[in-house]
């Protein structure tokens, strides 16, 4: 993967507050990532975290937000920083669930632009920018994705979405639509990460089972060209960002899958996608060990361990077609 050396994955970061997403910890010194952070002081934090430690290829921080119009916009701030919007929180749907870290507590102005002038415009010199993207902007992702359509259709390869399944903030789009928007554009949903779920809280989960309401999740997306044989130019560059990504998200099938794809074939490359996903069975059974003493000290939550014990394992293990 030497030419990832010469020109790294241009990776970028939207909604980075708090430090740049750990999806590309793993392979960072072969990642120029760009974050955006319109909030002042959260944009100097992660300035001077990426300047004291930092071990990818080239890291930069816009201090803009992005959205589907470039210009000044009201934040609505509310009383989790990480949960401020270009849209305001939908008070029906929260307070329903008492979602106390989104109550509006006051306004600001901020300014925006596209991605797509971000990419062909403030940052044309760098033709491998958006080659990966992440989004998390509370509620406004489909917005982001309308300013992006240049890029998606000519540079992005991978990415990774915040979604809601239903309205925490007025007029938000949901999963569906986003889903359909990139569809369009040739990506292939993959599965959810980290999902959310609510419910109202009535039974004790110690006690009772009940299913919760899925409220969020990240979804993952790929410019398969196996789904979409035109959707993505047959490059050896093009594949093993996908391939990487796959990797990186878990998907060590798909990556094995795409490296067939690979001419001449790398078989170094499938030696490491069979190393970083074997299962270690000691360590299995160690954590089994341990779950088990875990319920024996504390009996009484024992479907709450057990549920936190699968819940750990959810994405990493499915079982369905064995």
């Amino acid at each position: 993967m030497d030419l990832l050396n010469t020109k790294p994955i241009g990776f970028m970061d939207i909604g980075a507050r708090g430090g740049i997403h750990p999806l590309v910890e793993q392979f960072s010194e072969a990642v120029h990532v760009v974050g955006f952070e319109p909030d002042h002081e959260a944009f100097k934090e992660l300035q001077r975290d990426l300047a004291e430690s930092s071990d990818y290829a080239r890291a930069d921080i816009e201090p803009v937000g992005l959205f589907h119009v470039a210009g000044d916009h009201t934040l609505f701030e509310l009383s989790a920083p990480t949960n401020s919007s270009l849209l305001q929180p939908n008070k029906t749907f929260t307070q329903r669930y008492s979602m106390t870290k989104w109550e509006e507590i006051g306004t600001s102005q901020i300014r925006t632009k596209t991605l797509d002038q971000v990419v062909f415009e403030d940052l044309a010199t760098f033709d491998h920018m958006g080659e990966a993207i992440k989004i998390d902007t509370q509620g406004t992702e489909f917005e982001v994705l309308l300013g992006a359509q240049k890029t998606l259709t000519e540079r992005t390869q991978f990415l990774t979405t915040e979604v809601s399944f239903c309205q925490l903030y007025q007029n938000q789009k949901l999963f569906s639509d986003i889903e359909l928007f990139l569809r369009s554009f040739g990506f292939s949903f993959y599965g959810f990460d980290h999902i959310y779920s609510r419910s109202r809280g009535f039974l004790d989960k110690a006690n009772y089972k009940s299913r919760e309401r899925h409220i969020q999740a990240d979804a993952i997306f790929f410019k398969d060209s196996l789904d979409h044989p035109l959707s993505s130019s047959a490059n050896t560059r093009v594949e093993y960002i996908k391939i990487i990504f796959a990797i990186a998200s878990g998907y060590y099938d798909l990556a094995l899958e795409l490296s067939e794809l690979l001419k001449p074939t790398d078989s170094n490359l499938k030696n490491l996608i069979l190393s970083i996903s074997q299962i270690s069975k000691d360590d299995e059974l160690e954590e089994l060990q341990t779950l088990i003493e875990n319920v024996h000290l504390e009996p009484n939550e024992i479907a709450i361990k057990i549920g936190k014990f699968v819940d750990k394992r959810r994405f990493e293990n499915d079982f369905f077609n064995v």
